[in-house]
């Protein structure tokens, strides 16, 4: 119903750090209007130093948003949705979860409030509240948009039926049917 055009895809940086699982930009026209989708998935902490993760991750979104967001060929456009897996912590999460920032836990999110007017939609939607999107209850999923997209929402949320709960199958790391809840957005175009 509404066509996808993919307008760039990320994968490997040459000569430095492959963008682990890669990203890509794409266009969604909705009834004539261009809906821009950037999709995440930050490198995963696998066993790994936290710190050194977080590095890392923050090399990538650094990357990632020179290429679209921070690129003369795409920071005119509007109606930005930057999402999904960053496998990193916001500081805005800080008051819901025990862990100690050791100057590199939210360098990733901090990056983008410093160098973006991006707003995190639900921590925006929902201020004082955790909504945490693993089995770990951590919240590592984020959705990200520019005061344009963000002034089209009707609703959001992390969808918590039963149907989305992470199960254990007994493998390591494997849960049914992902180890991720989906969060849902209704935007009005």
């Amino acid at each position: 119903e509404y066509p996808v055009k993919k307008l760039l895809q990320i994968g490997d940086v040459e000569g430095g750090d492959p963008i682990v699982h890669g990203s890509g930009l794409f266009e969604v026209d909705v009834n004539g209007l261009p809906v821009n989708l950037l999709t995440i998935h930050l490198k995963p902490n696998s066993g790994d130093i936290m710190a050194e993760g977080e590095r890392y991750r923050s090399r990538e979104i650094k990357y990632i948003l020179a290429q679209t967001l921070k690129n003369p060929t795409y920071e005119h456009l509007t109606d930005w949705l930057v999402l999904g897996d960053f496998n990193a912590d916001s500081r805005k999460d800080a008051a819901f979860h025990p862990y100690v920032d050791d100057g590199s836990r939210y360098l990733t999110h901090d990056y983008l409030s410093e160098n973006t007017s991006l707003i995190d939609l639900m921590s925006a939607r929902y201020p004082g509240t955790f909504m945490y999107t693993t089995a770990s209850a951590r919240r590592i999923d984020y959705v990200y948009m520019d005061e344009a997209a963000y002034g089209r929402v009707v609703d959001a949320c992390v969808l918590t039926e039963s149907w989305t709960a992470p199960t254990e199958t007994g493998l390591s790391n494997f849960y049914k049917p992902s180890d991720h809840r989906p969060i849902l957005i209704d935007l009005q175009y």
